[in-house]
């Protein structure tokens, strides 16, 4: 059923801008995602251009299954996406990306599990730290509705004719700037919501905080798990929380931060993760299912193997 909506999309959009005058190739396009997810997208690339962006149409589906939208609908939607996406071509710098000095000071970075993404790692380079993997990525797509991002492949590599660790350090270096890590006291989170005004960013605050939950993010939400790769930022956690401390990988957006003194057992905060990575993260978002540590003398991050297995079996 999926396949024959993907089908009539592509084949209606192709009509529309044929009967528009418009020299608009349509087609689709099914594309290896974080977790090794596939998912159906479809590519909307006006003739003169060389790439274009990807829309995904799940929801899409998911829209016209429910009875939210119908096919007019979902076409009229998608021309209009194409329409905005064409506006902010400045933004995007899509025929920029075959330029390594047009585009080196855009890569940003992205951290994922390697076992859940042996498939997607095949196709890219990249770094490995404990159990996870750092590729590098070109925002594509950077407004309030829309977030998208360009893998950076061997292809780009070939096409900059520059080597990946040159590419990997600049990605580390803009990381950074880009995302404007902040770490957050749950209870402010909670306040927030609640009314109570934003949460201190409590980064490079000479107070320590020692008790309860941190939340460790970007200013977007988005990716904030980079901030794993990042020592300095680590480090800065550290001097906040007063030494060692654990890390719950709740999602690719951010993680949770406890003082390891006075925690739970890391068993008991293993079995937290898998529990919200079951019932409240979307598998694409997922990116691991046990905890980590910082070691604060160290300064280096490893896994904490007692949170690897259920707590039924920590018994046996």
């Amino acid at each position: 059923m999926f396949n024959q909506f993907a089908k009539e999309v592509e084949e209606r959009l192709q009509a529309h801008f044929e009967t528009s005058g418009l020299d608009v190739q349509v087609r689709l396009n099914s594309v290896l995602k974080v977790n090794d997810i596939n998912r159906q997208g479809i590519i909307i690339k006006p003739e003169e251009s060389k790439v274009a962006p990807i829309i995904y149409l799940e929801e899409f589906y998911k829209d016209v299954q429910d009875g939210s939208k119908d096919m007019d609908g979902v076409i009229d939607e998608l021309v209009s996406i194409y329409e905005e996406n064409r506006a902010m071509r400045g933004q995007i710098h899509l025929e920029n990306i075959f330029s390594f000095d047009q585009i080196k000071n855009e890569l940003t970075l992205c951290v994922v599990n390697t076992a859940k993404n042996q498939e997607m790692l095949n196709e890219i380079p990249y770094v490995e730290m404990d159990d996870l993997s750092a590729f590098c990525r070109i925002p594509m797509i950077n407004s309030e509705e829309q977030r998208g991002f360009m893998k950076v492949t061997y292809e780009l590599l070939d096409a900059w004719n520059v080597d990946f660790n040159e590419v990997y350090d600049m990605a580390i270096s803009n990381t950074h700037s880009f995302n404007d890590f902040r770490l957050y006291n749950m209870e402010d989170i909670i306040g927030e919501m609640m009314g109570n005004g934003a949460p201190q960013n409590l980064l490079n605050k000479e107070v320590q905080e020692n008790e309860g939950m941190f939340v460790l993010t970007n200013e977007p939400k988005v990716n904030g798990a980079a901030a794993l790769l990042r020592p300095d930022v680590m480090e800065q956690v550290s001097a906040v929380l007063g030494g060692d401390y654990y890390i719950l990988p709740s999602s690719l957006h951010e993680t949770i931060c406890i003082r390891k003194e006075g925690a739970p057992p890391a068993a008991e905060l293993g079995e937290m993760v898998r529990e919200i990575n079951a019932t409240q993260v979307d598998v694409e978002d997922r990116l691991s299912d046990h905890i980590y540590a910082y070691d604060s003398r160290e300064k280096k991050i490893h896994s904490v193997r007692e949170s690897f297995l259920p707590l039924k079996e920590h018994s046996l």
